[in-house]
Order: structure tokens, then sequence, then C-alpha cells
């Protein structure tokens, strides 16, 4: 009968041995997250329901089916804001199917950048010194 016989694995040898497999599981982890995030892909919402030139800013988001947004004409960047300029807010209660389009008149002649949203009813705009409330 024969007996094998393995070597004992000196501390030292098993702090060898678990580093390499911790770094392996590392990359293998972070591949597998690049590949998921890679894989996903924005979809092209409420397209055409601002005017021309107007862009998204600031965005809140209360679940997965209410999502506010704050919009301004993108063409006013480094000129002064006209007296006529109307920020919009966007709002949809379906996930994206559908949007909802205000426009902002308490913040007509300013630029907002940020909007908070509290639920489906209620989200704060705001400016440096100036608070909106949109019901």
């Amino acid at each position: 009968m024969l007996l094998h016989v393995s070597r004992l694995k000196t501390p030292k040898t098993l702090l060898t041995t678990y580093t390499s497999m911790k770094n392996a599981l590392l990359l293998l982890f972070t591949f597998f997250l690049l590949h998921n995030l890679s894989a996903q892909e924005w979809e092209a919402q409420a397209e055409g329901i601002l005017p021309l030139g107007y862009g998204v800013f600031g965005i809140s988001v209360v679940d997965d089916q209410v999502v506010w947004a704050v919009a301004f004409d993108q063409t006013l960047s480094g000129i002064s804001v006209p007296s006529t300029h109307i920020p919009k807010v966007i709002k949809t209660l379906d996930g994206g199917a559908n949007w909802e389009v205000y426009d902002l008149a308490a913040a007509t002649g300013r630029i907002n950048f940020d909007i908070q949203a509290l639920d489906a009813n209620t989200a704060y705009e705001t400016r440096k010194g100036s608070l909106f409330v949109h019901r």
C-alpha cells in the first residue's frame, strides 16, 4: 500500500495562495461587472416634447415610475438670459412612457439647474437665491 504524503503548507505559502486566488476573483468580478455595464444602453425618452434648443439639466427620480426634470434653452449659454425666457419642467408618472411639460412662469427670465421631487405631485426647483414649488 502506497501512501501519498503531501507537503504541509507554511503560513507564507498559504498567504501567497490566498492572495493569488483573491486577485483572480477580483479580476473575474471586474470583468463581469464591466461586461454587464457595457451591455446596458440608454433609451431615448420624450423626444420632441421640448422646444428646439432646450436641454434637460436637473433630474429627480422619485421611484421607478415618477421622474421630474428641469430644462431650459441651451442656446442662452454664455449670454444674458432674456426676460422672456421660460424654463420648463417635465414629468412622467408611468416610467417614461408619457411625459407632461409645464412652463415655470414664476422663473421667467432665469435659468434653473436643479429640481428635487418629493412625490408625484410636488417638486422644488431651485436657483441661486430662489425657490419655486411646482404642484
